[in-house]
């Protein structure tokens, strides 16, 4: 179903809801209705491990208004030397459109093993309960003596449950102009008016609540495709972290495998951002050979560069090499150097 189809609909569901709502003057909300805030609404948590495999799932509730969004987190752990898909959605999954996502950098455990992560935001678009549907996460062994590639696993976890709820009585409570004129002093010296009058006043009041909400959530539509058009471009969110990364100092206290991880971490994601190649959850190797094959969006000395850069902090990293301070410097300008020449140019008026 297209999202237009879904928006109408939705707003038909909204109408009957209002009719029916103004027509019995509910005094309270729903029995049983559950509060966001309460523990009862607690975000779904789905954990599925294999050995050193860890794939989870996690949103920030199980229920949630057609009005607000819904966060799904996706996280990944594996050994450092193991390559990582995470499930990437589309524009839509299931009753839900993607508004924005985020990765995040790539994260050392102290167990010795890596965390790749991503945040969806979920729209809804349709009251009702859904099944969120199974996410699988692949897991590619190394390479094994002799060029065999490595065993692939996959995790995939359970379907689960998602409630997506109309707005609460308490939403409209402000805005119900019959339940406030009944408070008024003058009711009494006004004439009851025939059933049908009534009824139109009520359908009117539906009416009037409904072009209300459908303007908020066009509004809302709009707000949040300009937060997406207004993005960070990805040179400036590099550059933002390599700054970062100097601030912290990490050479001078003496935690020189830590800043490997988060220089190469700063490349591959916006190579990633950049490119559009899926840099942060390949191995040197897959990275690279994804790179010689077919027409590449890097010149040949860019490729070498890269390839040097990224060998020589597995070295770090893997091999436990100790670099000398020229190579820490001569590492961070090439990281640097490669973001600032990749940087497309700004169009007039940009």
């Amino acid at each position: 179903m297209a999202p237009h189809w879904r928006f109408a609909l939705s707003a038909l569901l909204l109408l009957g809801l209002l009719l029916s709502s103004a027509c019995r003057k509910a005094a309270d909300t729903a029995a049983g209705a559950t509060d966001d805030a309460s523990p009862a609404n607690a975000g779904i948590d789905l954990l599925v491990d294999r050995g050193p495999l860890r794939f989870r799932v996690q949103t920030d509730k199980k229920a949630v208004d057609l009005i607000e969004t819904l966060s799904l987190r996706v996280e990944a752990a594996a050994p450092e030397d193991v390559s990582v898909e995470l499930p990437k959605l589309g524009v839509e999954l299931g009753a839900f459109m993607v508004a924005d996502y985020r990765t995040e950098t790539p994260k050392l455990q102290d167990d010795g093993s890596m965390v790749y992560a991503r945040t969806y935001v979920l729209d809804p678009l349709v009251a009702d309960v859904y099944e969120l549907p199974p996410l699988t996460a692949r897991f590619t062994m190394p390479t094994q003596a002799g060029g065999k590639a490595g065993m692939e696993h996959e995790l995939t976890t359970e379907p689960a449950k998602i409630e997506v709820r109309m707005p609460s009585e308490e939403f409209w409570e402000e805005l119900d102009i019959d339940e406030a004129a009944e408070l008024s002093p003058l009711k009494k010296l006004q004439p009851s008016r025939p059933w049908w009058q009534r009824q139109w006043a009520l359908a009117l009041t539906a009416g009037l609540l409904l072009v209300l909400l459908v303007l908020v959530l066009l509004w809302r539509r709009r707000r949040r495709r300009q937060v997406v058009e207004e993005r960070i471009p990805p040179h400036v969110k590099a550059l933002a972290a390599l700054q970062a990364l100097v601030a912290d100092d990490l050479i001078a206290k003496g935690d020189v495998e830590q800043f490997y991880h988060r220089i190469s971490g700063i490349l591959r994601e916006y190579i990633e951002d950049r490119f559009g190649l899926r840099a942060p959850e390949q191995t040197t190797e897959e990275f690279m050979a994804a790179l010689r094959q077919g027409d590449s969006a890097f010149s040949k000395q860019q490729r070498g560069l890269l390839e040097d850069f990224l060998r020589h902090c597995d070295m770090v990293k893997f091999a436990r090499h100790r670099p000398a301070a020229k190579e820490i410097q001569s590492t961070f300008d090439a990281c640097k150097h490669f973001i600032v020449e990749t940087t497309p140019a700004a169009t007039p008026g940009g």
